[in-house]
């Protein structure tokens, strides 16, 4: 199929894999569910079990399919280790969704150094979600 942008597509299908960092809620659990929607089969991989797993549930009450990953993202290990979980699982995924972040509420300035190098260190994980993952 061609896009309106003239991009060939071949869009989401039936069982597709969908890996979701940052699964347990907001945007993340909303991806989840939207993607499981569409057919789509979902690794829902979060720092918070119980915020995971009730993504999970969520999911799988619609009718959907989705399995939880425990994984803290500022951590290289764990990073590698949920990815070799989810391959073996469930095999590759059809798109990555890097959705995770921390974001410390409150006044920037007020900010301790540790929370302030946090939101940095999250952001590297990006690259090595997908590092992991061919």
């Amino acid at each position: 199929m061609i896009g309106v942008d003239g991009i060939e597509r071949d869009g989401l299908k039936q069982g597709d894999l969908v890996v979701i960092n940052g699964g347990g809620g907001g945007f993340g659990r909303a991806f989840a569910r939207r993607f499981a929607e569409a057919g789509a089969r979902i690794a829902v991989w979060e720092i918070n079990k119980d915020a995971g797993e009730q993504t999970v549930a969520q999911v799988k009450s619609q009718g959907g399919d989705a399995r939880f990953f425990p994984v803290d993202l500022s951590k290289p290990d764990e990073i590698a280790a949920a990815a070799k979980a989810t391959l073996a699982a469930l095999g590759a995924p059809y798109c990555i969704i890097n959705n995770a972040s921390v974001f410390p509420r409150g006044e920037i300035l007020e900010l301790t150094l540790e929370q302030w190098e946090l939101t940095f260190k999250d952001r590297k994980s990006t690259r090595l979600n997908s590092s992991h993952i061919p």
